[in-house]
């Protein structure tokens, strides 16, 4: 196993912003992995896998918030993507292009609803234990038909890139 080993304050020193940005997409890209890692499991339940996709897509729109709205308001980061490798620049790019909808806005939430009107559904409670099935069966709706999902390949390659650009000079 390659490891990395430094004093977190050394890379990245909290009076930097830029270093603060990076951190910000660090974390993001740790969350991701993780749910990548968990919604592969085969022992969950059909709820589970359907949390932990829209965990997943949740940590996607923060990361997207990142790469995109961060890019639009600051120039630091401008300046850091702009040295980032082509492939990541253009990930970045078409994240752009692609972020329509308002953060937090579920653009076919509306048509999701209407399609579902005539659906019978409920909130489940077993003991201390409470369910909103209603809300599963829309959730599960939205990512059947794939609404609004931003492309995780692309997110990937921009932070996965911003990251390894930020380490490279302390690699040594």
């Amino acid at each position: 196993m390659a490891e990395l080993r430094f004093r977190v304050g050394a890379i990245f020193p909290a009076d930097n912003p830029t270093a603060r940005y990076v951190m910000g997409l660090s974390i993001v890209l740790n969350d991701i992995r993780t749910a990548l890692a968990l919604a592969a499991r085969e022992d969950l339940a059909a709820h589970e896998r359907l949390y932990l996709h829209r965990l997943l897509r949740q940590h996607e729109r923060e990361g997207i918030r990142l790469a995109v709205d961060e890019h639009r308001e600051r120039e630091d980061v401008r300046r850091f993507v702009d040295i980032l490798p082509d492939e990541a620049r253009a990930a970045r790019d078409d994240l752009e292009a692609a972020a329509g909808a308002a953060p937090g806005d579920e653009p076919e939430m509306g048509p999701a609803l209407e399609e579902l009107a005539d659906v019978e559904s409920g909130l489940s409670m077993v003991r201390d234990e409470k369910r909103s099935d209603y809300a599963d069966l829309v959730a599960a709706h939205l990512s059947a038909t794939g609404s609004g999902e931003p492309d995780l390949e692309r997110l990937l390659t921009f932070l996965e890139h911003a990251e390894a650009a930020w380490l490279r000079p302390w690699r040594g």
